[in-house]
């Protein structure tokens, strides 16, 4: 392939697990070589593909209350792949939580696994609000478009609306 162009708008509707930016997304985080929320940190890669599964960072239905629900929840910047034991040790808690809870992610430091998935730990770990949220996914928006221009040697091109 000799060229490649996307937009920076390009995150903005990806909720779909049949869509081939959500899987390309997936794909990419995967093949950094990340590793699992869990105890032990396994490598995902290494990991048989039926035990693997899409993680709503914020749970669905931890945000359903919020009014929270639908493409904004099930985004990309969302979702992160980790798994099943973990995701199900996560249930349906607040990451602020969660990651600071040993029973779901161990004894070792989170903060360099939350870098390999893109995820800002310092945002991660302030307590919910709607606020948080939207910045959390804004940020995590930022750094998939920037793995993305990484892997493709490209960056996106600029919505005329960013561009004013």
């Amino acid at each position: 392939m000799r060229d490649f162009n996307y937009r920076v708008s390009a995150l903005e509707d990806v909720s779909r697990v049949d869509n081939a930016v959500y899987r390309g997304v997936m794909s990419l985080l995967l093949s950094k070589k990340i590793h699992d929320f869990g105890p032990g940190r396994r490598e995902l890669m290494a990991v048989p593909s039926d035990e693997l599964e899409d993680h709503h960072i914020y749970p669905k239905r931890f945000l359903f209350p919020y009014g929270i629900k639908g493409e904004k929840v099930n985004n990309i910047a969302n979702r992160t792949p980790i798994t099943r034991a973990t995701n199900s040790a996560i249930g349906n808690t607040a990451p602020h939580v969660y990651l600071s809870d040993r029973k779901v992610v161990g004894l070792e430091p989170i903060e360099s696994t939350l870098a390999e998935h893109l995820i800002d730990s310092t945002l991660i770990h302030k307590p919910f609000s709607a606020e948080v949220f939207d910045q959390f996914v804004a940020d995590r928006k930022k750094k998939i478009l920037t793995a993305i221009g990484a892997a493709v040697h490209s960056e996106p091109i600029a919505e005329l609306t960013d561009a004013l």
